[in-house]
């Protein structure tokens, strides 16, 4: 845990404070009275309804299994047994709680008549009150695929039969207190707590099991009548003047004083009898082994409950039982669908029926007893990096050699922990060896070639000066950065050194290295363990050794993102270490790294018109300026397009954006002046056309700028295709990037020395790029890879990933980048142990606290409100103790203290989670328009909402996490955020530990990645509001713990297919153009080479003989890998080229007068983002649309 002024103790015991007070709440634990409504429409945890409740035979089978889910009538568990005497015993202890209505005291009734009395008075003032789940909803948007979750038709139909429901319909009121008249008497419950034990006798008699439960019916028969007898021995007790089920009503007079009141009660003198009662089915099953069975017990709330009973509560509430067995043993289920290997554990204790089921341990580590829960709890422990042998930067940057041995001899010394844990593993089962030696023998094979490589990397440190020049200057400009950082996580160093090798290859043409860059390296680590700055480092080192080794200029790496979300906040990550790469950089006297003819280091950020533009440009003579050029000018307005925050060498948020007109620059400076920087100009681009032209070692982009090669000849210059440098604007190709700029007289022919394409690429969260983003993806990643072969790069390029959830990856990559599925690496491998490798360990403490609930006759609509407010209030309860006042979660710091504010400050903002928009908006609604009344009303702040959808516009993103991650606590201000799936990658805010699911998300990588943006520093707390009527949530519940000791292994296979039949229709045009304008345009002898983007004069081109078919083909079927076409989809791609690369140009040839570019005609248009999965069309709004969108935006 990082450095506090707290223990890992004192956040364990506040987050399960947390955690206990908000299931106590929903639970009725609480509370020993239930004010103002009946339990069943307050509590909404662990509750049963009677199976009298409603008739339900005349009922559709649909609604009585809803009925069912949404509100159950029993719960139960089943055990394996297996007898080992005559008769094995089963001890059960059932406990629950119920409810009896009682008299209010004179003041309740007065507070609630005076509130009904005003209610009364203003009811014609009040709008109609709209039903959160079914009333508008706000103005639909278009959203990006990235953001969009849809449900499968499961969960569809789902949906649909609760929309349907009666019952669900009155359920979605029932957070609201229903209107009352001003002569009702105000509902009050008093709560009994139960518990009933006894014995169930099982026989195994011939060839039957037998079994006896008439002490535990007995017990749980008795219990209720003395239950009854409580009640009615209560004088508070509710009494009628006549019938049980008679409504009282309450004049006015009776409520003139204590005495008219005491009178009014004692007038009433017909007695309200509460009836409970139990039913127990037992059923016993042989199982596999005829010496043993399975055992079903159910608990059914059978108490009685009439069509209108506004005096007696028949829901039985807070139901839990336990067990324990003498004279036989309790056998684990096996998870036949669970991941079999020696690191895991299959075993299951018992399985839930409306609840699960939890072991309790004894001091020997046996099952003591079984216990059901509503709701079950993971602790998560934190798993940790190691970092021992020590890698300190300092000491990397002085001398590499002694720690770069030390972690040699450990990773060799490691290996007997491997031979331990095999011969422990054989020791304790005969039959070990035989089901899982040869996966533990893979693994271990595994662990030696990373030593092996590590070595490589290690040797070429100690024999080439370059090397070790570029590894020392690589670590000094880590040394530099973030004092709290010293020091590289074990993997991390372990990473850099062994892509070494791999980037040696560059300076040794046919060398013994030239294998390693072929291999997609991915490193595949829990979210917030270090990802990024593994792949950081080796950027780093390479950007240096490409100086050192003759590249004086050019991109040396293409980080992209799926997400503009993680794009945003990686820029700064990038842009803090690369800046300082370039102080280091400029520090040095050798030439070849600082010289006159060398370019700095810098970032581009890569992602197009949405968060900055695409270009700026000067108006022309008498015309107006466009957007981009009047918002450059305008001092205010262009702070808009700060990408970077927080200068890399002063690293304080001194960033001011301004613009020099001359060079048409948009330039981030620091305004410290002892600023580092010269002038205090950051190293960063925003803009894409300054990317062409300042070519910046380092891109961060999104993924969707690919498509750029069929859209923007200016592209080729990213891969080293520059003619030379403009002196006012930069490099160009053909002609200045700058549209203005005609004087031929400013360009500076020739070439810098060494320059080339980038030779990395880096791929952030690779197990995004799937379905139909990563099937485009990967037609035009084999497209780049032909074309970098044709500008003269002979070497492959080296392909880094990350991610922390991906599974079949060597299929995934062999599909987006055309390599073989061996030339696929996953690093760090797993160690000898669950938990434990080489490079990390787990800790005694927990990361994440995640706990399963589904609400009982109430939506998940309202639970998530419900939630959400208990969460809040308890929050706010605990920041305003006051000082000397005891600690109210049982910690040592004392209330009022800095420290004890600064660790409620790190939990005062929840998350929660919503897979569509519909949801998210409702309950933003309710949390305005019901929950913060109430906070406020009881002297509580109300809570500061927030969105993260894809519609939230990039600055509103940048303001809410720059927001997010300031303390303040001065004037702590409770936040809600809700967000969908964009807020799953690339958010990295320490103030985030808390995370509530409205319902779980439609794939498990999903939900890792979403619950790991909380506890990343502090613990953190994952409520799973499960939804009651999808059967894949009711499996995760009942199988909650397992479910997540799992999880890692049940993450999906990434869903993508190159050779998907419609995919080329979509991308073929793109790549079309892309030979077009990359190569036919570019080679040509046009003084203008732009001109190619032009339909006339290409159409002239086409005419004339210049253009041919066989200009594209060979190089499309080289690019799609179809050259050599065997399977059907090879050859389908195949045929598809050749007929539709002559389709285009007959469409080109034959397009009508008034069109203007070539990518007009072309059908479909070529891909303007690896989004586009239709063509846009053009709606054109009636007056009755445009009224209810009109309509659409008051709301």
């Amino acid at each position: 845990m990082a450095s506090m002024s707290w223990t890992s103790e004192e956040e364990i015991k506040l987050t399960q404070h947390l955690v206990d007070q908000i299931c106590f709440k929903a639970f009725g634990r609480s509370e020993d009275e239930c004010v103002g409504n009946f339990p069943r429409d307050v509590y909404f945890i662990g509750n049963l309804r009677p199976k009298s409740d409603v008739s339900e035979d005349n009922q559709p089978t649909s609604l009585r299994e809803l009925l069912s889910k949404m509100s159950p009538m029993a719960f139960g568990a089943e055990f394996r047994l297996k007898p080992e005497e005559p008769e094995l015993i089963v001890n059960v202890g059932v406990n629950w709680s119920c409810y009896y209505r009682i008299f209010p005291t004179l003041n309740q009734q007065l507070s609630f008549y005076q509130q009904a009395t005003s209610a009364t008075e203003s009811l014609t003032a009040e709008k109609p009150s709209t039903n959160p789940q079914h009333g508008p909803q706000s103005n639909p948007v278009n959203e990006e695929a990235e953001n969009e979750l849809e449900n499968d038709s499961e969960e569809a139909a789902a949906e649909r039969i609760e929309k349907d429901s009666p019952e669900v319909a009155l359920s979605t009121s029932d957070r609201k207190r229903p209107k009352a008249q001003k002569d009702e008497l105000l509902k009050r419950f008093r709560k009994i707590t139960c518990l009933a034990k006894g014995r169930i006798y099982l026989r195994h008699i011939g060839d039957e099991w037998v079994i006896d439960t008439h002490e535990l019916r007995d017990a749980l028969r008795a219990e209720t009548i003395r239950a009854q007898q409580i009640a009615m021995n209560d004088p508070d007790r509710i009494r009628t003047s006549g019938a049980q089920t008679e409504r009282v009503r309450v004049t006015e007079t009776s409520l003139t004083s204590a005495a008219s009141y005491a009178s009014f009660i004692r007038s009433l003198t017909s007695d309200v009898i509460p009836e409970w009662r139990w039913e127990l089915h037992a059923t016993v099953r042989q199982y596999n082994d005829p010496s043993e069975c399975t055992l079903l017990l159910e608990f059914v709330n059978a108490s009685p409950m009439p069509d209108e009973a506004p005096n007696t509560e028949a829901f039985l509430f807070d139901t839990r039982a336990d067990f324990s067995f003498l004279g036989g043993l309790v056998l684990p289920f096996e998870l036949n669908l669970a991941p079999r290997s020696f690191r895991n554990d299959r075993r299951l204790w018992g399985r839930g029926f409306n609840c699960s089921v939890e072991p309790e341990y004894d001091s020997s580590g046996s099952v003591k007893v079984l216990a059901t829960t509503h709701t079950p709890t993971h602790r998560q422990m934190r798993f940790v990096t190691r970092i021992s042998p020590s890698a300190r930067f300092a000491d990397l940057t002085q001398d590499p050699f002694p720690t770069l041995e030390a972690i040699l001899n450990a990773m060799t010394e490691y290996k007997q922990v491997w031979e331990s844990a095999e011969n422990q593993y054989a020791n304790n089962d005969p039959g070990w060896q035989t089901e899982f030696g040869p996966e533990f023998r893979k693994d271990l094979q595994q662990f030696e070639a990373e030593i092996d490589l590590f070595r490589r990397g290690y040797k070429l440190i100690r024999s080439n000066n370059d090397i070790r020049l570029a590894f020392q200057l690589t670590n000094e400009t880590f040394l530099r950065g973030d004092p709290n950082k010293t020091a590289w996580r074990l993997f991390q160093i372990v990473f850099i050194v062994s892509q070494i090798p791999g980037i040696m290859a560059l300076a040794m043409a046919n060398g013994p290295y030239e294998s390693e860059r072929e291999m997609v390296d991915i490193i595949y680590f829990p979210t917030g363990g270090g990802k990024t700055e593994a792949y950081l480092g080796t950027t780093v080192f390479h950007c240096f050794f490409d100086r050192l080794r003759g590249k004086t200029a050019g991109v040396t790496a293409w980080t992209r993102f799926p997400l503009r979300l993680l794009t945003l906040q990686q820029t700064q990550r990038v842009a803090d270490i690369i800046g300082l790469a370039d102080l280091v950089r400029r520090s040095h006297n050798d030439p070849r790294l600082s010289g006159p003819n060398v370019d700095g280091f810098a970032v581009g950020y890569f992602v197009g018109k949405e968060a900055t533009p695409n270009d700026i440009t000067p108006p022309f003579s008498n015309e107006p300026p466009d957007p981009p050029w009047s918002q450059a000018n305008d001092p205010v307005a262009r702070q808009h397009w700060k990408r970077v925050v927080r200068c890399p060498s002063c690293r304080t948020s001194t960033i001011r954006v301004d613009f020099d007109a001359s060079s048409v620059r948009i330039i981030h400076r620091c305004t410290n002046h002892d600023c580092s920087f010269q002038d205090g100009v950051i190293p960063v681009y925003v803009v894409d056309n300054e990317i062409y032209r300042y070519l910046p070692s380092v891109i961060v982009g999104t993924i969707d700028k690919l498509a750029g090669i069929g859209n923007q000849r200016k592209l080729s210059q990213i891969f080293g295709q520059v003619d030379g440098r403009c002196v006012a604007h930069g490099y160009y190709k053909g002609k200045c990037c700058q549209k203005e700029c005609t004087d031929r007289s400013r360009l500076r022919p020739g070439a810098p020395s060494g320059v080339s394409g980038p030779t990395l690429f880096v791929q952030d969260e690779l197990h995004l790029l799937k379905e139909g983003l990563g099937t485009f993806d990967s037609h035009y990643e084999t497209f780049v890879q032909r074309l970098r072969r044709e500008f003269g790069e002979n070497n492959s390029i080296k392909i880094i990933a990350s991610s922390a959830t991906i599974e079949s990856f060597a299929r995934q990559t062999e599909h987006l980048y055309g390599r073989a599925q061996n030339q696929a690496r996953v690093f760090p491998g797993l160690g000898p142990t669950l938990g434990e490798s080489f490079y990390a360990q787990t800790l005694t403490y927990p990361q994440r606290l995640f706990i399963g609930l589904i609400p009982h006759n109430k939506t998940i609509f309202n639970t998530m409100l419900e939630i959400i407010e208990y969460y809040h209030r308890e929050i706010q309860n605990m920041q305003q103790v006051s000082v000397n006042q005891p600690n109210p979660y049982g910690g040592h710091l004392s209330p009022g203290t800095k420290e004890y504010r600064e660790l409620l400050d790190s939990y005062i903002t929840s998350l929660s989670y919503f897979s569509a928009n519909r949801e998210l908006n409702s309950i933003r609604t309710d949390l305005e328009g019901d929950v913060n009344p109430n906070l406020e009303r009881d002297g509580l702040s109300g809570l500061e909402i927030a969105e993260l959808t894809g519609s939230t516009s990039t600055d509103d993103v940048t303001l809410i996490l720059e927001k997010s991650e300031k303390m303040s606590l001065a004037n702590p201000q409770p936040v809600s955020i809700l967000a969908t799936s964009m807020i799953s990658h690339g958010v990295d805010v320490d103030r985030f530990n808390t995370m509530i699911f409205y319902g779980m998300p439609r794939q498990n990588a999903e939900y890792i990645q979403a619950s790991s943006r909380i506890g990343r520093t502090h613990i953190g707390v994952v409520l799973c509001c499960l939804h009651p009527v999808r059967e894949r949530d009711q499996s995760h519940y009942s199988y909650f713990n397992k479910f997540h000791e799992f999880l890692g292994q049940l993450v999906e296979p990434v869903a993508i297919n190159r050779w998907s039949k419609f995919s080329i229709n979509r991308t073929l045009p793109g790549l079309f153009m892309g030979i077009l304008l990359q190569l036919v345009a570019n080679n040509s002898t046009e003084s203008n080479p732009d001109r190619y983007y032009k339909l006339d004069f290409v159409k002239k081109k086409i005419s004339d003989g210049t253009i041919k078919a066989d200009m594209f083909t060979p190089f499309l079927e080289e690019a799609y890998l179809v050259q050599a076409a065997a399977s059907k989809g090879e050859n389908t791609f195949r045929d598809e080229i050749h007929v539709r690369v002559q389709e285009f140009l007959d469409q080109i040839v034959g397009s009508s007068s008034g069109m203007i570019f070539v990518s007009d005609v072309l059908i479909p248009r070529p891909m303007r983002s690896l989004r586009d999965v239709d063509d846009p069309i053009e709606i054109d709004l009636d007056d009755v649309g445009t009224q209810w969108t009109n309509k659409m935006r008051k709301w």
